[in-house]
């Protein structure tokens, strides 16, 4: 594999000033792409969003310039991903009619490109029959003419630049969530076949550039109004017939870290750093066996704080611990409040090793509730806390219910304790509250840091070397709170770059301006556009030094 030299001079030649090399195309070659000049290419993306989720019945000419592609440049990048929307080429009263202006809008998108040395993979991100990624567009699977007026489209697209070598390649359909089958596998296959059938179509035409075929995103089974999230990630892949074509996947993992405090996520009060060593993901079937702290029956108004005993972990299997926050028996009107639970270890000689606690009283912005009848509810208070504005409660529950938190990494031979306050309201006089250590046997153990990436990002590079094919991630980013209060969102993004980098893994970043991922990004009610300098520090150091 060709790496590039890192032994650069500091002062890089102005883009402008340098005669473009854009003049033949990239095409696979097994698991790496490669220049037209034999090179190894590895894409180095930054997504222009193009405002596809808006009005296209006229070219979104604010979202970026010439000048843009001149700044990705200088920072180091070699390609945008193009998001387009069905609409800037075809009315819905005109099926198959195409729209001279959004041609003309792209083509010259591909001017500005080439003449900073920039290429363009065009991606389908708004298709007919609805936007994909949330599971709202159904009619593109449950209508078959709108799979014909997709494919027609990507017909007409490739017979107008099959010549062009500014273009990477086609991004036939953001992800895809099929919908139509009776399993996960039955949808599946459905892409499959759409897939297969869209490439087909560009080929009758095109057989100059790759073809991006995505991984399924979910989906979408009868009567369900949600998609299905967890499928494996070997099993959501649909490998086509055909040359010169990439397999795209996405991640935005850890997504508790990515997506902090986006109410639309679900996690508007979160507040995560990277990395964090101290709590850890598990993954794969785990059970549970259960140790308790000190507990309280009934009890008053006040905060009162509860530690378990030392615990002795005995059972090999334990490979992860968490604390819960129990609340047995409260009754339907009574609730309870926990505070700054945490993890206390130590080591076998008794020493103290470490404390983990709860930051803010929220498991980095996810808890689970569980309870033995159904009954009462887990929730984060915002106007109760005992050192802050916040706790977690439990209300209403008749019987057992917990709200489960933290998890660390076990290390045999430790110890250790469980501890918080609490305050309860109105519960039963047979109430019972305490904190809780459990104990997990899971597949994997994995702290939230730089080896929870690669391991994610192997599960895709075991795909691409089964199927001897190149893989590229089209989306992954953090959002712009994750580079606020030293939450460590330019390290996040550093080791991606460095795990892409390493692997020849080419990359998108979503996105170049958009409210919450965009480098840049709007500043409250002043139209103003701000760029985020970390990112853009991140960039620049990173990508000069990356493979080509």
């Amino acid at each position: 594999m060709c790496v590039s030299d890192n032994k650069k001079s500091e002062k890089q030649a102005d883009p402008a000033s340098v005669i473009s090399e854009v003049s033949g195309f990239i095409h696979t070659d097994g698991c790496t792409l490669r220049d037209e000049n034999g090179r190894e290419f590895v894409i180095k993306g930054m997504a222009f969003g193009n405002n596809v989720w808006g009005d296209q019945s006229s070219a979104p000419t604010g979202h970026h310039d010439e000048d843009s592609y001149k700044e990705l440049s200088e920072l180091g990048f070699n390609a945008v991903r193009f998001y387009l929307n069905y609409a800037l080429f075809e009315n819905d009263n005109e099926p198959y009619k195409y729209r001279r202006t959004g041609f003309d809008w792209l083509d010259g998108n591909i001017e500005s490109a080439k003449k900073y040395n920039m290429r363009l993979v065009l991606n389908m991100h708004f298709p007919q029959g609805g936007y994909q990624s949330l599971g709202k567009g159904d009619a593109l699977w449950t209508d078959p003419e709108n799979m014909e007026r997709l494919r027609a489209l990507w017909n007409e697209i490739a017979r107008r630049y099959a010549d062009e070598p500014a273009i990477i390649g086609y991004g036939l359909l953001n992800e895809p969530i099929p919908a139509g089958g009776n399993t996960s596998e039955e949808d599946v296959e459905i892409w499959h076949m759409a897939a297969q059938k869209l490439a087909d179509s560009v080929r009758i035409y095109d057989k100059n550039h790759i073809i991006f075929i995505e991984a399924v995103n979910g989906t979408k089974l009868p009567g369900s109004d949600k998609p299905a999230w967890d499928l494996p990630i070997k099993d959501r892949f649909a490998v086509i017939n055909g040359e010169n074509i990439v397999y795209e996947f996405h991640t935005y993992e850890p997504f508790r870290f990515t997506h902090q405090q986006f109410d639309w996520a679900g996690l508007d009060n979160s507040d995560v750093i990277y990395p964090d060593t101290g709590n850890v993901i598990t993954t794969g079937a785990s059970w549970r066996s259960l140790a308790g702290g000190e507990s309280r029956v009934g009890g008053t108004s006040g905060w009162e704080y509860l530690e378990s005993s030392r615990i002795d972990v005995t059972d090999k299997s334990v490979s992860a611990l968490g604390i819960s926050f129990q609340a047995s028996y409260l009754g339907e009107k009574g609730a309870c409040f926990a505070d700054d639970l945490a993890i206390t270890e130590y080591d076998e000689n008794g020493k103290l090793i470490r404390t983990v606690k709860c930051m803010g009283s929220v498991e980095n912005g996810e808890v689970n509730f569980w309870s033995e009848d159904g009954s009462g509810r887990g929730s984060v208070c915002m106007t109760e806390g005992h050192s802050g504005p916040c706790s977690l409660c439990i209300s209403g529950a008749v019987k057992d219910a917990n709200l489960s938190s933290i998890r660390i990494k076990h290390t045999p031979g430790h110890t250790y304790k469980v501890s918080g306050y609490f305050r309860t309201v109105g519960v039963s006089e047979n109430a019972l509250v305490r904190p809780r250590l459990d104990m997990y046997s899971t597949d994997k153990v994995l702290c939230m840091d730089k080896t929870l990436l690669e391991d994610t990002i192997g599960s895709y590079l075991e795909f691409s070397v089964k199927h001897d094919v190149p893989i590229f991630c089209g989306e992954f980013g953090a959002g712009r709170r994750c580079f606020e209060n030293g939450r460590g969102g330019e390290i996040w993004v550093a080791d991606m770059l460095d795990i892409f980098s390493a692997n020849h893994i080419g990359f998108s970043y979503h996105d170049y301006k958009e409210e919450n991922f965009g480098l840049y990004y709007p500043v409250n009610g002043t139209g103003e556009m701000r760029r985020n300098e970390a990112l853009a520090g991140v960039f620049s150091e990173k990508l000069a030094r990356s493979v080509r």
